[in-house]
């Protein structure tokens, strides 16, 4: 599906683009961005940012997190078989803390509520990534369940929070 831009207050959300490459290495290549990620590896480097460009950004929804024209970090719907569509998200360390992930978040929440209103979203986190748990609650999403995950990074399963955005009454 083709995205479309999205300006926020302090963000524009766009296409990533290989000139983002370096960037984009330079930030996910951090041991504490990756983590706590499904399908960040780490550590990271051009042949994952390869993969990044042909697989993900070519097949799914995704969205460069751009702050003063310096790309920042990821955020994207991904559908599942079920047709619900899961939100996932990363940001660099420098940018953590600032509120840019729930900024972007809620523009592309808005824009897929737009765009595939009939879509059930849902999202989650690992246990351990507080700050995402609380961005999330945030958002309106309410835990679910729980569940065991695979984390790229650290190569082995972990429980898993699976969130639901709760439906607008």
């Amino acid at each position: 599906m083709q995205i479309s831009s999205i300006t926020t207050d302090r963000l524009v959300l766009r296409k990533p683009q290989l000139s983002d490459s370096e960037q984009l290495i330079l930030l996910a290549n951090d041991w504490e961005v990756a983590k706590y990620l499904a399908r960040l590896p780490h550590p990271y480097g051009l042949e994952d940012a390869d993969f990044f460009f042909t697989e993900v950004v070519e097949k799914e929804m995704t969205w460069a997190l751009i702050l003063d024209d310096k790309f920042i970090g990821t955020i994207g719907l991904v559908r599942h078989h079920d047709s619900s569509l899961e939100l996932g998200y990363w940001i660099g360390r420098p940018y953590w803390g600032k509120g840019y992930v729930t900024e972007a978040a809620r523009a592309v929440l808005q824009w897929a509520q737009t765009v595939l209103p009939d879509s059930r979203i849902v999202s989650g986190c690992f246990i351990g990534n507080d700050a995402s748990y609380k961005i999330l609650e945030k958002l309106g999403f309410v835990e679910t369940g729980r569940s065991s995950r695979f984390a790229l990074a650290q190569v082995k399963d972990l429980e898993h929070r699976d969130m639901m955005l709760r439906s607008e009454e």
